[in-house]
């Protein structure tokens, strides 16, 4: 239901739209069985990142993923799949200089 996400392929001036589009999907989608369930969730988000510039993250997203349910015995339905997926892409992608450069753009006024 709704739209769904653009795809985002790294750009970190487009990170925060991505995430409100998400969210706005998700918000809409919540109830529907792989929106659900945490390990289903990070796999849908997954897989509208895409591109060259993050098929390396995406790859090193979904080994982690595997690693954790299939070899760490974590259950699909455990929030922390998607609590720390998030983390992760945060980390990569959200542009942690977003203040800084609002601050330099000031002082050029």
């Amino acid at each position: 239901m709704g739209n769904p996400p653009q795809i985002f392929d790294g750009e970190r001036e487009r990170t925060q739209l991505f995430l409100s589009q998400w969210e706005i999907y998700w918000g809409l989608n919540y109830q529907v069985e792989a929106m659900a369930q945490p390990y289903s969730r990070v796999l849908c988000f997954l897989s509208y990142i895409q591109g060259p510039e993050v098929q390396d993250w995406v790859t090193h997203e979904l080994r982690w993923l595997c690693e954790q349910v299939h070899a760490g015995h974590v259950l699909p339905t455990n929030p922390w799949l998607w609590a720390q997926m998030m983390v992760h892409f945060g980390n990569a992608f959200v542009d942690t200089m977003t203040q800084a450069k609002a601050r330099n753009e000031l002082t050029k006024l």
